[in-house]
C-alpha cells in the first residue's frame, strides 16, 4: 500500500494576503479608526462623571500590556530552533498590534490623573498621536500577519512530514523508499508527484521569486519520447491549493513538448506579458544566483527582502537587476553590500537605482575604470540630441553629457573637484567638444589662467584672473541681452540653433576664489558677481547662452538665486569628482539629487584607500594608481559612475588635447555680438577692478544700477538685428513707405510670415513713439505722408 500525505490547506484570505488592494483597504480602515478616536481622546477625559470611559481605557491598556507580556515569555529549553524563531516573530507582531492600545490608553488616562485646568498639550497630543499612528499603521504593517503565518504552517508541515516514517510505493516484495521533504522546493515537488495530474512527469529546477513568498517557477519534464499532457488551470491550482489562474504552464523556450515551463504567482499577480518572465529566468546565471542567495539576500543581508529580477555573470563582472518590495522605496547600501561580499575596495562595487523601485548592482573582479583610452573627434562631436561622450561609464558605455538640449535650449552645468581630481581635463575636453561642434566658448579662469592654460588662444575668449572672470560674465550677459532685444523686435519666442546665432557656452573656472567664504575679494565685488549670475539665470538659457560653473568647492546658495539655479542644474549636468569632504558634496548637490539616492565618494587612489594592514605590519602602504578623472555624473536625478577620457601630461601640458583643439576651426560670435561683447567687457573690467579695490564698502551695491543702465545705452547704439530677416518694425515702415496709408489688416496681408499679434503689437508701439500716425480707425501711415 502506498502512503499519501495531505497537502497544506491555504485559505483564499491567506493566498491573497499580500494583494496590494487588500493591504490598501486595511490601511485605509486603520487610519479612519485613528481619526475617529482622536476626538474621544481629546474631549472624553475632561468630562466629569465619565468614570465608565476611564475604566474602559484602563482595561484596554491592561489587556494590551498582558498580551504583550504573554508574548514576551521565553521559550522553554526544549524548544526547537523553528519554535524559537516563531516565538520571536510573534513577539514582534504583538508589539506592533499593541502599540496603538498602550499609547492611546496612556494618553487618555493622563488627563484624569491631573488636576486643575487642562493645558493646551492635552488637546494637541491626541491629534499628534493620530498622525503618528496613521503614518506608521502598526496593525496593518505588523510583520508577517498572514504571509508569515502561511510560511510557519509550511515549516510546521515540513517538520510533521519529517517525523513520519518514510513513505513506500509498490507491494511488500518490491519496496522503494521515498525520503520525506526537507525544503520548500522538495515539498512542492512532493505535492506534484502525489497529485498525479501528469503521471510520469517530474517537477525540477524549482526557484522561488522571494524566499518569504510561496510564488515560484519550475520546469515540468516528461519521460523521453513523451509530451507533457495538457493540464487545466483548475487542476494546476489544485495541486498546491492556490487561487485558480495563478498557476500557468507554457512551452519552455528552446525545448519541445516534453519540456514545459510552470509559473506559480498566487501573491505577486499575473506574470508579465510577452515572455518577460522567461527572458528574466534565461538571464539568471546559476552561479550569480547562488552568490545572491548566500550573501546579499541571506537573512540579515544588505538586500534581504528585495526581488532578484535577473542575474548575469560576465568575464570579470556580475550584474544583479533588483527591485524593491511592494510599496517600498529601493535602497542599495553600498558599504554593506561590499562588506557582505568580503570586498575591501568599494570601487569594485557599483550601485545604481532610479530612486523608486528599480536598481542594479555590479560587482567587478578588478577596477573597471582603471584604464581608459584617449578621446577621438567622433567622441566629441555633438549628436542630434546635443550630446557628446565625455568619457566612459563603469560598464563600458559612453558617459554622455549635453552641450545643448533641443527642447530646452542652453544648459546650466556644475563641475566640482578637489585639486588633482581631473576637473581641468574634464573642462578642456568639453571645450574641445564645443569647438569641434561649432559652439562658441567664452572662458574665464579666476586662477590667472593657470587652471586651463591649454585653451588660451584656442577659444573665442579667455579671461585670466578674478577681475577678468567678473568682466567675462558681464560681457556674456550683454550678449544674451542683445539677443533678447533682437528676438523681441522680431517676435521670436525662443532660440533656434544657428538661426541666426550659434550656441554660446560660458565656462567660469575656480569660482571658489571669488564666492567661497575664504575668498580674498571685496564684498562689493562678490555681490556684483552674484547679481550677475542671478540675472544670467533668467536670460541666458532662452537666448542660447549656457553657463558652466567650476570650482574646488562651492555651495549652490553662493551662486545667487539658489532655487532657480537648482532647477536649472536639474535640467543640466553635475560632474562631481573627488572632493575633500562629504560637506562639499552636499553643498554642491543640495536639492539636485532626489531622496534615497546615495552619492558614493571617490577615493584619491585605486586599491581600497586603507592602510590597516600596513599599520599592523609596520610597513609602508603600497600606493595604487590615481583616480583622477573619476566622477559621479548626475543628470536628471540619476547618478552614473564614470571617468573622463585619458589625457597624458607631457612637459606640463596635454599635447593630445591641444591637437584635438586644433582639429577644427574656432567658432566665433557674429560681428554685431562681438562688438557688444568687446564694449561690455572693457567697461565691466574697469568696474571689476574698481570694486576689487573698494575694501571699505564704498563701492556699488549691485549689478542692476551700474551695468543695467549702461547696457541699455550700449545696446541702443547697436544695430537692431543681425544679418538675416529685418525687424518687424522696419518691415512695417517699408510696407507703408511703398503703399501709403493702410488698414492694419492690409499691413498683415503684406507680411504673411508674421503672426497677426506680432504685427498688431509692433504697429501700436510705432504709433506710441511717433514713428507712425493713425489716419482714421485702424489705418496707419508715415508721419510725413500726406
Amino acid at each position: 500500500m502506498a502512503t499519501r500525505t495531505t497537502p497544506v490547506t491555504v485559505t483564499d484570505a491567506e493566498a491573497t494576503a499580500a494583494d496590494p488592494r487588500t493591504r490598501r483597504r486595511r490601511l485605509r480602515r486603520e487610519r479612519i479608526a485613528y481619526t475617529l478616536t482622536t476626538p474621544a481622546l481629546a474631549l472624553a477625559p475632561h468630562v466629569d462623571g465619565l468614570w465608565h470611559g476611564h475604566a474602559a481605557a484602563a482595561l484596554i491598556g491592561a489587556a494590551g500590556a498582558a498580551w504583550l507580556h504573554r508574548a514576551a515569555r521565553p521559550a522553554p529549553a526544549t524548544a526547537t530552533d523553528t519554535e524559537r524563531s516563531a516565538r520571536r516573530l510573534r513577539l514582534l507582531r504583538t508589539a506592533h498590534l499593541t502599540t496603538p492600545l498602550l499609547t492611546g490608553s496612556a494618553l487618555y488616562l493622563t488627563a484624569p490623573l491631573l488636576t486643575g485646568a487642562a493645558p493646551w498639550w492635552q488637546y494637541a497630543a491626541p491629534a499628534a498621536w493620530a498622525a503618528v499612528m496613521a503614518a506608521a499603521a502598526p496593525i496593518t504593517r505588523a510583520p508577517g500577519r498572514r504571509r508569515r503565518r502561511r510560511r510557519e504552517e509550511l515549516l510546521a508541515d515540513l517538520e510533521r512530514l519529517a517525523e513520519l516514517p518514510d513513505t513506500t510505493t509498490g507491494d511488500s516484495s518490491d519496496i522503494e523508499t521515498v525520503p520525506a521533504p526537507r525544503t520548500y522546493p522538495e515539498l512542492l515537488a512532493r505535492y506534484w508527484d502525489l497529485s498525479e495530474v501528469a503521471p510520469g512527469t517530474r517537477l525540477v529546477n524549482i526557484r522561488q521569486f522571494d524566499p518569504a513568498r510561496p510564488d515560484f517557477t519550475a520546469e515540468v519534464l516528461a519521460a523521453p519520447g513523451k509530451a507533457v499532457p495538457r493540464i487545466s488551470p483548475a487542476q494546476l491550482a489544485a495541486v498546491w491549493d492556490m487561487p485558480e489562474g495563478s498557476v500557468t504552464l507554457t512551452p519552455a523556450p528552446g525545448h519541445g513538448p516534453g519540456h514545459m515551463r510552470l509559473i506559480a504567482r498566487p501573491t505577486l499577480g499575473p506574470a508579465p506579458a510577452d515572455g518577460e518572465d522567461d527572458r528574466g529566468e534565461r538571464d539568471m546565471d546559476p552561479d550569480a544566483r547562488a552568490l545572491w542567495d548566500a550573501t546579499l539576500a541571506a537573512p540579515g543581508g544588505p538586500l534581504a527582502g528585495m526581488r532578484l529580477i535577473a542575474a548575469r555573470a560576465e568575464p570579470g563582472r556580475i550584474a544583479y537587476r533588483v527591485q524593491a518590495a511592494d510599496d517600498e522605496l529601493i535602497s542599495l547600501p553600498h558599504a554593506r553590500i561590499a562588506r557582505s561580499l568580503g570586498i575591501r575596495d568599494r570601487e569594485l562595487v557599483v550601485c545604481q537605482h532610479d530612486g523608486l523601485a528599480d536598481g542594479m548592482v555590479s560587482v567587478y573582479e578588478e577596477h573597471p575604470l582603471l584604464t581608459v583610452r584617449e578621446a577621438t573627434v567622433a567622441d566629441l562631436t555633438m549628436d542630434d540630441q546635443g550630446r557628446i561622450a565625455l568619457g566612459v561609464q563603469h560598464d563600458g558605455r559612453p558617459a554622455r553629457i549635453h552641450l545643448y538640449k533641443p527642447a530646452l535650449g542652453a544648459t546650466t552645468d556644475l563641475f566640482v573637484g578637489a585639486p588633482g581630481a581631473g576637473k581641468s581635463v574634464a573642462l578642456n575636453t568639453l571645450l574641445i567638444a564645443e569647438r569641434i561642434s561649432g559652439v562658441v566658448s567664452l572662458v574665464a579662469d579666476a586662477q590667472d589662467g593657470m587652471s586651463l592654460p591649454e585653451c588660451d588662444g584656442r577659444v573665442a575668449h579667455f579671461g585670466k584672473g578674478i577681475a577678468a572672470t567678473g568682466a567675462t560674465l558681464a560681457a556674456a550677459y550683454a550678449v544674451a541681452k542683445y539677443r533678447q532685444q533682437v528676438s523681441s523686435a522680431n517676435g521670436w519666442g525662443s532660440f533656434a540653433l544657428n538661426s541666426p546665432w550659434p550656441l554660446v557656452n560660458l565656462t567660469l573656472d575656480e569660482l571658489n576664489l571669488i564666492l567661497s567664504a575664504e575668498a580674498e575679494v571685496s564684498k562689493d565685488f562678490k555681490q556684483w558677481v552674484i547679481a550677475l549670475i542671478a540675472a544670467f539665470q533668467s536670460t541666458g538659457r532662452k537666448m542660447g547662452v549656457g553657463i558652466r560653473f567650476a570650482a574646488q568647492s562651492i555651495h549652490l546658495a553662493d551662486l545667487g538665486d539658489k532655487a532657480k539655479l537648482r532647477a536649472n542644474a536639474k535640467t543640466g549636468s553635475v560632474w562631481m569628482g573627488r572632493t575633500t569632504s562629504s560637506t562639499t558634496q552636499g553643498m554642491a548637490t543640495d536639492g539636485v539629487l532626489p531622496p534615497h539616492v546615495e552619492l558614493v565618494p571617490i577615493p584619491e587612489r585605486f586599491g581600497g584607500g586603507t592602510d590597516v594592514d600596513a599599520a599592523y605590519a609596520g610597513c609602508e602602504e603600497a600606493q595604487g594608481p590615481t583616480t583622477a578623472g573619476m566622477a559621479n555624473l548626475i543628470q536628471g536625478g540619476t547618478v552614473a559612475r564614470m571617468r573622463v577620457w585619458r589625457a597624458e601630461k607631457i612637459d606640463r601640458t596635454y599635447p593630445h588635447l591641444i591637437a584635438l583643439y586644433e582639429s577644427a576651426p574656432m567658432p566665433l560670435l557674429t560681428a554685431e555680438e562681438q562688438s557688444v561683447f568687446d564694449d561690455a567687457y572693457a567697461r565691466a573690467l574697469a568696474r571689476a577692478e574698481q570694486l576689487l579695490a573698494a575694501d571699505d564698502g564704498s563701492g556699488d551695491d549691485g549689478f542692476g544700477e551700474e551695468i543695467g543702465d549702461g547696457l541699455d545705452h550700449l545696446l541702443a547704439s547697436r544695430p537692431a538685428a543681425p544679418a538675416g530677416p529685418a525687424p518687424v518694425a522696419d518691415r512695417i515702415l517699408a510696407v507703408l513707405a511703398e503703399h501709403g496709408p493702410l488698414p492694419l489688416r492690409e499691413i498683415r496681408r503684406h507680411l504673411p510670415d508674421l503672426a497677426a499679434g506680432t504685427v498688431n503689437n509692433a504697429a501700436g508701439e510705432l504709433a506710441g513713439t511717433g514713428a507712425l500716425v493713425r489716419r482714421g480707425r485702424g489705418v496707419y501711415a508715415l508721419p510725413d505722408h500726406p
